[in-house]
């Protein structure tokens, strides 16, 4: 048991599910494990040590990132990270995830809710390595929605950016989604192309305006 120490009654914490690697060493012992909380907080529990009492937050260097939006207000953090090897690098991860809470009854707010954002974080867990904040990440964007026909069925559809990032300034990407309430609740996952990964797969989720229709609806995002 790790206690972050986040948190208080009068503003609750909680985490959501972790994910664990035996990265960079990849001997199936678990070296590090990462987990986000509704505090916006993308948590970095270092295991390395063959010392359990050094498993605690003191000792580590537990928070990579804090997901903030443009207004500098944390983004709540509930559904499972995913992690990749950096194609570019060897000694470099990137923790993939999306921001968004539909659990609580606030997260049923339609007047003005809070956008939430697609995050990839690249991590180093072998050096002091952490992300301060936006002006750190390359800015994706939603270029384009739109309805197109295909065999005489409609279908909404995004373009996104694709701004090429460069390692030596950036220490990952995000992007905003559409201020609609739209969110993610679900881990990412990496569909492949002949076998190999290509890319990152988000699903998001909107609460629906309409009394009379399913509920919610979203998308599914291909980055």
């Amino acid at each position: 048991k790790i206690d972050t120490g986040e948190g208080n009654a009068d503003n609750p914490n909680g985490m959501a599910a972790p994910i664990a690697t035996d990265w960079p060493s990849m001997n199936l012992e678990v070296a590090y494990v990462y987990a986000g909380d509704l505090q916006g907080n993308l948590w970095r529990f270092d295991l390395t040590d063959t010392n359990t009492s050094q498993w605690n937050a003191a000792n580590n260097r537990n928070i990579l990132f804090t997901a903030r939006d443009a207004d500098n207000n944390r983004q709540p953090i509930t559904a499972r990270p995913s992690l990749a090897a950096d194609p570019n690098s060897n000694d470099r991860v990137v923790v993939l995830f999306g921001t968004g809470s539909y659990f609580r009854s606030q997260d049923s707010i339609k007047d003005n809710p809070q956008t939430q954002s697609l995050y990839g974080i690249y991590d180093h867990p072998i050096t002091d390595w952490s992300v301060n904040g936006r002006d750190q990440l390359l800015e994706q964007t939603i270029e384009w929605q739109g309805t197109v026909k295909v065999k005489s069925k409609s279908w909404v559809v995004r373009e996104t950016s694709d701004n090429p990032i460069d390692a030596s300034i950036h220490r990952g990407w995000y992007m905003d989604l559409m201020n609609n309430g739209e969110r993610v609740i679900a881990e990412t996952t990496f569909p492949s192309s002949g076998g190999t990964p290509d890319r990152v797969r988000f699903t998001t989720l909107a609460p629906e305006s309409d009394p009379c229709g399913t509920g919610r609806e979203g998308f599914l995002m291909d980055l």
